[in-house]
């Protein structure tokens, strides 16, 4: 019995946070596995394709209001096979900023928006058995939440000489 595994990944993240109002981050992460298992009779080959792209978003008013969100697409495709999964959970809350110098947040939002994440197939490839797993998720639901900021910076202005 001899296991060949060849593996290859490729990524990007773009994120800025363009002012104290809006921040953003887009990422994508792409892996191809190759796994092939060699056994006295002959040899069984598996390769597969796993793609994550995320993208997060948060604007704050002049308010101080807030919307949250994230965007996250997961596919899984075992090339040359029938087996190809793909799902996307997307969160979204908005919220308020609370106490003095806005330390505090408080928001309602709603997890996985679309009721994607309810049920998550897996595939696991080893050296003896290739199994499918079928998880089942919490699903979509409302939630409301509280982030209090212990790392608040004071901005600090240049001092300016008069020569």
């Amino acid at each position: 019995l001899k296991l060949e595994n060849t593996w290859g990944e490729l990524g990007a993240v773009l994120s800025s946070n363009i002012s104290e109002w809006l921040d953003f981050t887009l990422s994508y992460s792409g892996t191809y596995t190759k796994s092939q298992t060699r056994f006295m009779e002959g040899f069984a080959r598996n390769d597969n394709i796993t793609q994550v792209a995320t993208g997060e978003l948060k604007y704050v008013t002049p308010h101080n209001f807030t919307l949250s969100t994230s965007l996250s697409w997961n596919d899984y495709n075992a090339v040359g096979t029938s087996y190809h999964y793909s799902y996307t959970l997307c969160n979204i809350y908005l919220g308020h900023r609370v106490l003095p110098r806005n330390l505090g947040e408080i928001s309602i939002g709603v997890n996985d928006l679309f009721n994607q994440s309810a049920i998550i197939h897996r595939r696991t490839v080893n050296t003896t058995a290739i199994s499918e797993v079928t998880n089942r998720g919490v699903g979509r639901y409302v939630a409301v939440q509280f982030v209090y900021n212990i790392r608040h910076y004071q901005r600090v202005g240049i001092k300016h000489v008069d020569k």
